[in-house]
C-alpha cells in the first residue's frame, strides 16, 4: 500500500521536473507537448480503486456502476442512431 503511494510521488516528481525542463526549453509552451505528462498524472486516479479493496460498500458501488455502464451500451447505440437520423433529416 505504501509502495504504491511512493511510486505515485516519484512519478509526480518526475512529471514536475520534466514539465520544468520543457517550459525552459520552449518559451512557446503549448498544450500538445504535455500529453504524455497528462497520462502520467492520470495514474494518480488509480488510488480510488485501491480504496475499493478495503471499503466493501465502495467496492459494491463500483461493481454496480460497471454493470450499469455495460448495460447502457445498446441503448447508447440506439440513441446515437436516432440523433444521427434526425440530424440528417434536419439538413
Amino acid at each position: 500500500m505504501n509502495l504504491y503511494d511512493f511510486v505515485i510521488v516519484i512519478i509526480s516528481l518526475v512529471d514536475v521536473t520534466i514539465s520544468n525542463i520543457f517550459f525552459e526549453m520552449n518559451s512557446d509552451f503549448s498544450s500538445h507537448n504535455d500529453i504524455p505528462l497528462v497520462v502520467v498524472k492520470s495514474t494518480r486516479l488509480l488510488r480510488i480503486f485501491k480504496l475499493a479493496r478495503n471499503w466493501l460498500r465502495f467496492e459494491l458501488l463500483l461493481d454496480t456502476l460497471a454493470r450499469t455502464i455495460k448495460d447502457m451500451g445498446p441503448f447508447s447505440m440506439l440513441l446515437a442512431m436516432i440523433v444521427f437520423v434526425y440530424t440528417i433529416l434536419g439538413l
